[in-house]
């Protein structure tokens, strides 16, 4: 397996990828993380940060250099990006984004969250961390009328991973439904642009 065969496996996964699941938790912010955040929505970082990833977002299928490593995926019935830790992000980055994000499209998108949870796998010599909203178009009232789902982006994943403690990524994925009983699914890179506006 190659370099690039490998990094994509572990930004999404392989059907047969066996772990060893040591703890798993409701994913909750603690009083440090969530003054962390706060802060961090009012200060210019906030902007650059977001400006700096939409640019990079954008850019990647040009096969043009870009200011941050983005990954994309685009498969049947799902459609993402991940974004990968590095010198040019600080510790607390991943973490505010994947706040962030979850906050829009709760405020405004009417999304819940079906699922929070902060998984502890160990693996070969190391122990992976990944927390991850599962975010859902409210379809409730529409479904039981028997109207038609307006599902807006799909599912959304924002999952954010560290290896021992270290930041690597944080992955932002979509999936949606082609059928009748749902709208066509908006396009992801709305989603994107939406998520990265200030």
């Amino acid at each position: 397996m190659n370099y690039i065969e490998k990094l994509w496996q572990d930004l999404f996964g392989t059907p047969e990828n066996p772990q060893k699941v040591v703890l798993k938790q409701v994913l909750s912010r603690n009083e440090h993380e969530k003054n962390m955040f706060e802060q961090w929505k009012t200060s210019t970082e906030r902007p650059e940060l977001l400006g700096n990833i939409a640019q990079s977002y954008f850019l990647k299928p040009k096969n043009i250099p870009t200011f941050f490593d983005i990954h994309l995926l685009v498969s049947t019935g799902a459609e993402g990006w991940a974004l990968l830790a590095e010198n040019k992000l600080k510790e607390n980055h991943l973490l505010c984004l994947m706040e962030y994000f979850k906050e829009k499209l709760l405020n405004t998108k009417n999304y819940y969250i079906q699922n929070a949870e902060r998984n502890w796998t160990e693996k070969d010599n190391f122990v992976e961390i990944n927390e991850r909203y599962y975010l859902k178009p409210d379809i409730h009232e529409q479904a039981k009328e028997g109207l038609i789902c307006n599902q807006q982006y799909g599912n959304i994943l924002i999952e954010y991973q560290k290896i021992d403690r270290k930041p690597m990524y944080l992955k932002v994925l979509a999936s949606f439904y082609n059928d009748s009983m749902f709208t066509k699914v908006l396009p992801f890179k709305d989603l994107s642009d939406y998520l990265f506006r200030i």
